[in-house]
């Protein structure tokens, strides 16, 4: 997590109001997010369900990503699929082999390591094909025509949570906000299509959100 979203999440927690005219304080934070959500509701709710874990948000969430990437003729109910498995993916980010370090530690040895084999060393948790067509219940020979969707909303998902670091960082006057945000959310998305692009489905991974049911 960005040093700015660390300092949000933890001034949203904080309840502290004292203000200090000379510093950025906790009060400064939370205004800047009440502010910037009113631009991006996406992105904060992104915020609150992957770090604050507020009650109600899962389904919010679903409804506003659903809202942003749904285009006139398709099918709500199926996009809402497609929005809950991406929310899914990028949620359970980390890889289940390494825990996201990326590495793994030799077996009766305090310090040696090797490149965790599952993420190729990315700490990220390898997209599965498999997984995806269970979860909207089609073929592994249909997915192609599903696959521009789960992109475009894996697109927009990253957009919003770089926008709302943009948002935050213009609100407190932290010029450097926007290029270091760019850089860090595209990269993100390059790597997650990267991944799923040169790598073979793995075993379906069937974690679910809190609150939602297993499909």
């Amino acid at each position: 997590m960005p040093e700015l979203e660390k300092l949000v999440v933890s001034a949203l927690g904080s309840g502290s109001l004292e203000s200090d005219p000379d510093h950025e304080v906790d009060i400064d934070r939370v205004m800047a997010f009440a502010l910037a959500a009113i631009r991006d509701p996406l992105g904060a709710a992104l915020l609150r369900l992957k770090f604050l874990d507020s009650a109600g948000v899962y389904e919010k969430t679903v409804a506003l990503l659903v809202s942003k990437t749904v285009r006139p003729g398709e099918n709500r109910r199926a996009m809402k699929r497609v929005c809950e498995r991406v929310l899914n993916e990028w949620y359970y980010d980390l890889c289940t082999s390494c825990g996201g370090r990326g590495s793994i530690v030799v077996e009766g040895t305090p310090h040696a390591r090797h490149s965790c084999t599952a993420c190729s060393s990315s700490g990220r948790q390898p997209v599965s094909i498999h997984g995806r067509c269970a979860y909207l219940g089609v073929s592994p020979k249909a997915y192609s025509k599903w696959e521009p969707r789960l992109s475009r909303v894996e697109g927009a998902l990253y957009r919003a949570e770089r926008a709302l670091v943009e948002e935050l960082a213009a609100k407190l006057g932290r010029a450097s906000g926007r290029r270091a945000s760019g850089k860090k959310f595209a990269l993100a998305l390059a790597g997650r299509r990267r991944i799923l692009a040169g790598s073979r489905p793995p075993a379906h991974n069937d974690n679910t959100m809190p609150g939602q049911g297993r499909a």
